[in-house]
Formats: structure tokens, sequence, C-alpha cells
């Protein structure tokens, strides 16, 4: 199963988030911290940001695994991890872990498993959408047509 990402738009609530406190460039550090203390292989690299009224960073775990960060000037307002075919499929599991621990620091492994749990659940539903509340912040999985699995971390409303 192959999926391209060729476009992208993101519905950012004005709320942010409470933690991490990095800002929308410094995501690859945070991230590769966290996975060398969870002991992980997958690294992010940044890619570009644009700057405008938001700050949109994208970020490249390997040939198909991708984020995309977007920043106010009050804080993070958005995260998508997106998979590319299904050879990434691990390096895309592992970058939801490693979000997770950084946006989630306070919950302990297990809580973040059962999290996880129940998004892939909901996920295999009728409408492909899997949704947890976790310390403060909303993750969701669920297939956007023809650009393949999104995994976003919102703030919760």
């Amino acid at each position: 199963m192959k999926h391209a990402l060729f476009a992208f738009v993101m519905l950012l609530s004005s709320s942010c988030f409470a933690a991490p406190t990095f800002k929308a460039d410094e995501f690859a550090t945070a991230f590769n911290e966290a996975a060398r203390k969870l002991k992980i292989d997958t690294r992010f690299a940044l890619q570009q940001c644009a700057k405008d009224d938001r700050d949109t960073c994208t970020y490249q775990a390997s040939e198909h695994v991708a984020a995309l960060i977007v920043k106010r000037a009050s804080g993070l307002t958005g995260v998508v991890i997106w998979d590319g075919d299904s050879k990434s499929m691990a390096d895309w599991l592992l970058s939801i872990s490693v979000a997770m621990e950084i946006f989630s620091p306070s919950v302990d492994k297990d809580q973040r498993g059962v999290a996880l749990r129940t998004i892939m659940s909901g996920f295999k539903g009728k409408d492909k959408k899997g949704e947890a509340m976790l310390d403060g912040e909303k993750y969701a999985l669920q297939v956007v047509q023809g650009m393949g699995l999104w995994f976003s971390i919102d703030p919760a409303e």
C-alpha cells in the first residue's frame, strides 16, 4: 500500500500546547533527544520552515515518514506525522511513540500504551478515525484519502 503526500491543509485551534516548551523549528532536537532516551533509532531532521503569520516547519525521518509542526505566537498549535508506505510503518509507529513521550511527558509509558491502543481500536471502526485524550492533548489517527495515515496531536479543547 503506497501513499503520497502532495498537499496538506490543517485546521488550527487558537489554544496551544501546555507542554512542551520547544518552538516549531526545535522539534527535531526535542524528538531526537527523546528517541535516544527511549533507545529508538528513528531521527527527524528539519527540512524547511515558512515564516508568515504562523511558523510552519516540515521534518523528515525517512523517505516516507515526515512531520509538520505549526506554531502561532502563543505556542505550538498542531503536529501531524504521516506515513509513506508499508515499509516505513515501523518508523512511523516508533515516531508516534516518541511524539507521545515529548507531548505528554508526565504520563507513564503504560498509560501512553493504553492511549495508543484506544487510538488504534477506534481506527478499525467504520469512521476510520481513532482518538484519545492524554495529559491535555488530543491524539488522533485517521486516513486522509489519497494521502495515507495521519497521526495528529492537538491541544485538548
